[in-house]
Formats: structure tokens, C-alpha cells, sequence
């Protein structure tokens, strides 16, 4: 479990949180140990942490090890541009109303008629991203749930790489192939467009 549990869009536009983080920037030393901070409650201070983790680590990675602490370098920015308030009030306004839970994926209740979206760690590439991965026996199970959301008359949409095992696991429903833009690897050749599968149970 993850120690970042929450992140008030709101609080983040705050005058406040742009005040407090601006003095770490001079000093990439205080990236690392701005771990132990992650136990703050205070809802400003956590969503303007969140959000300078995100806007300095590499890539804009989110990552974490088997003890739920983050665990990303940090990145090459010489001026990086860490609050747009106006973007930050319109995603607050957009989520306004809207229940965001941590749990995983099989503790959603499924509802008839209701839309999912799902996007796991994509199969066959870098998965680690809680600490404890999503091998095949995950991905598995996550074609169950989706049988079990078709079979409740729910509509999904899930997104996940173009391969065999993919491919077998969700055979009946509708597949596309899209092409798409990777930018998170270290390794430049890793960069680029790949293929990707958009799977729904409607057309």
C-alpha cells in the first residue's frame, strides 16, 4: 500500500502550497529525503508534495518499493513548472463530486449498466509500479472480472499490450489495435510508438 493516499486538486491550487514547495527547488538534495514528509495529514502539504514529486522525478514516474515508499530519481529539469492554477482549478471542478478510492481492482463493486475503464500495468513491460507487480496470473484475473462485468451488463473498456496472452484472454469482445507514444523508458531506442490493444464487450 502506497503511503500517497490522497490529493485534493482543490488544496493544490491553494496560494499555500505553491509558497511551501518553492523553497525546495533550489536544492535537488532534499528530493530523497522528502520521503518521511509522506506522513503529513495536512491536506496542503500532501497534494503540493504529490504534485513537486511529479513534476521532478524522472519522467513524471510514479513508483514505489515492497515498502509502499516512493522510490523514483530524480529528473534532469533546469526550470520545471510545477503549479498551473488555472489547470489545476478546471481538474478540480471536473472531479467535483467524484469518490476516488485505492483498492484493487477486484474490490469494485459491479453495477449494472455502469461504465469501467481499465488500464493495468501493461503486460510484458515494466510493471513495478506498487512494489509487488502484476504478472500473469493478475492479468488473468482481471479478464475474469471483466467477464463478470460483460455477464452484469456493465460496458468496459480496457487498454493493454498487443499480446498473444492478451489477445487469448479477451478473444470474444471487440479488439483494436492503436498505435501509441512511450516516453517513460530511460532508454531512448525504447522510446517511440508501439502498438496497444483498446478492448470493450461493446462495439
Amino acid at each position: 500500500m502506497t503511503k500517497w493516499r490522497i490529493l485534493d486538486l482543490e488544496t493544490a491550487a491553494h496560494p499555500d502550497a505553491h509558497q511551501w514547495v518553492d523553497p525546495v527547488m533550489a536544492d535537488a538534495k532534499l528530493f530523497e529525503p522528502i520521503e518521511p514528509n509522506s506522513r503529513l495529514v495536512d491536506p496542503v502539504k500532501v497534494a503540493a508534495l504529490f504534485i513537486y514529486l511529479n513534476k521532478t522525478c524522472f519522467n513524471g514516474l510514479y513508483r514505489v518499493n515492497r515498502a509502499g515508499e516512493f522510490n523514483v530519481p530524480i529528473g534532469d529539469y533546469k526550470d520545471p513548472s510545477l503549479f498551473d492554477e488555472d489547470v489545476l482549478r478546471k481538474d478540480a471542478a471536473a472531479l467535483k463530486g467524484a469518490i476516488v478510492k485505492q483498492h484493487q481492482f477486484s474490490h469494485m463493486p459491479i453495477v449494472r449498466e455502469d461504465f469501467y475503464y481499465l488500464d493495468p500495468p501493461y503486460h510484458k513491460t515494466y510493471d513495478g509500479y506498487n512494489g509487488t507487480g502484476f504478472d500473469d496470473d493478475e492479468h488473468k484475473k482481471l479478464a475474469g472480472y471483466c467477464k463478470e462485468l460483460a455477464k452484469a451488463q456493465a460496458h468496459f473498456m480496457l487498454s493493454n499490450s498487443d499480446t498473444p496472452l492478451v489477445r487469448s484472454l479477451y478473444a470474444s469482445y471487440h479488439i483494436e489495435v492503436v498505435e501509441a507514444s512511450r516516453s517513460v523508458s530511460c532508454k531512448g531506442p525504447q522510446r517511440g510508438k508501439e502498438s496497444e490493444l483498446i478492448i470493450r464487450n461493446y462495439q
